[in-house]
């Protein structure tokens, strides 16, 4: 810079008058002096260790990715609660980027395409929009919903071209994690979690099918979606925490069972039912005619990726920015309470064997119900004291009779009942 500015004065001086030349010489001396002096390393060196202490932020790697309100772009930063597209400031500590310019008008043949797309998916106009707000939703890193969405359905349904447009919509925003990561067990408390260190300012973490026979993990699940901080370390690094800002989508053609249920699982949880399969040529009801183009061109183009994202903000700002909750519709309300259900050993022996009568004369005692309910599941039966919880959450009374623990305003079926039961249930 110095060195340019040198050549600027010295043709400046050319032509000069007497005085204009001896103003440009001082400026063309200083000028020299200064560069010589930065191409000296000593020199810089110098510099740099008289005043690094001013300039050093020991909280500078913290404070970065972690305003939940800016998305990057490569031309400037989107501010998702101002709803303002401006230029990039310092204090915004970003390093993270959708990885493309931001687009400030609608391409209107590239909205419609995304829309027809999106309404093809689904036999409920509810469903669709309900998955668009959740997507939405995620742009902003501070978690106010806490839900988990698992997309299922049999295969060729659109849910992985819909993953896949948002890969490329976010850019360094979303990250993908092994679904071993939700289905292992999880570590003792207070681990790191050397899996999410590469996750800090990411909005949506997806993952995938996850071996045939493994449960979901529920520990892990409410470890990153109660809006606590998490500690991670990556390879041959410090410890370090910070708090999720990341949407978890698990994509899947066969739901896993969930290793327990939990009140906080059961709060959480939304399973959004892909019902279509898209096939050249259609031949049962629930076939649908294909677009190719889709997966192999549209949801990895420019055009669709920068007018997703405008999809994407101008939903949050007109359908979710101000709610408090994301309410499920109906159909994902039902499938959601269905795979809980199906989930719960439990519940589901209760139903088999027993009736609640609420009746005052009907009393099991404890031990015998736990020791029924152990005989009849086998291997997969849950341990005596998750029982018990799980026999509480089905509002079952619980207490104490001279000692001996009792499960009130319950009996056991007869024979009789249950065959009855099941021919009804054939019928």
């Amino acid at each position: 810079m110095f060195v340019d500015r040198s050549a600027e004065l010295a043709r400046a001086m050319i032509g000069a008058d007497e005085m204009q030349q001896a103003r440009l010489k001082v400026q063309l001396d200083s000028s020299n002096k200064i560069a010589q002096k930065l191409l000296d390393p000593r020199y810089k060196t110098g510099v740099w260790t008289e005043v690094c202490h001013l300039l050093r932020d020991n909280k500078f790697v913290e404070k970065l990715d972690t305003r939940p309100e800016l998305i990057g772009f490569e031309n400037g930063v989107y501010d998702i609660m101002a709803g303002r597209f401006r230029a990039g400031e310092p204090e915004d500590w970003l390093t993270l980027s959708t990885g493309y310019d931001f687009s400030e008008k609608d391409d209107e043949e590239a909205d419609e395409e995304i829309k027809r797309f999106f309404a093809s998916c689904f036999d409920s106009v509810d469903v669709c929009v309900y998955l668009l707000r959740a997507l939405a939703s995620c742009l902003y890193g501070y978690r106010r919903f806490e839900e988990f969405y698992i997309l299922t359905g049999a295969g060729r349904n659109g849910k992985g071209c819909i993953m896949e447009l948002m890969t490329f919509a976010m850019g360094d925003y979303l990250k993908s994690i092994k679904s071993s990561f939700f289905t292992h067990k999880a570590r003792h408390a207070g681990a790191a979690i050397p899996e999410l260190a590469d996750k800090k300012g990411v909005r949506v973490l997806i993952s995938g099918e996850p071996e045939e026979g493994e449960k979901i993990q529920i520990a892990n699940l409410k470890e990153l979606t109660g809006g606590d901080k998490i500690m991670a370390r990556g390879l041959y690094a410090p410890l370090f925490y910070y708090k999720p800002m990341f949407g978890i989508f698990l994509s899947c053609n066969t739901v896993p069972e969930l290793s327990a249920i939990e009140a906080a699982i059961i709060e959480r949880l939304r399973l959004i039912m892909f019902p279509y399969v898209f096939k050249e040529v259609p031949v049962m009801a629930h076939h649908k005619a294909g677009d190719p183009s889709v997966k192999e061109v549209k949801v990895k183009s420019q055009r669709w990726r920068q007018q997703f994202m405008r999809i994407l903000i101008r939903c949050f700002s007109e359908e979710v920015k101000d709610l408090k909750y994301l309410t499920p519709p109906e159909e994902v309300a039902e499938a959601s309470k269905e795979y809980i259900d199906s989930c719960n050993s439990v519940l589901q022996w209760l139903q088999e064997y027993c009736e609640v009568t609420n009746g005052k004369k009907d009393n099991v005692r404890a031990s015998e119900m736990y020791d029924h309910y152990r005989m009849s599941v086998g291997q997969g039966a849950l341990s005596s004291k998750d029982f018990t919880k799980m026999m509480i959450m089905s509002n079952i009374r619980k207490s104490e009779t001279s000692g001996i623990a009792f499960y009130r305003g319950i009996r056991f079926k007869s024979i009789g009942e249950r065959v009855a039961d099941y021919s009804e249930e054939e019928d």
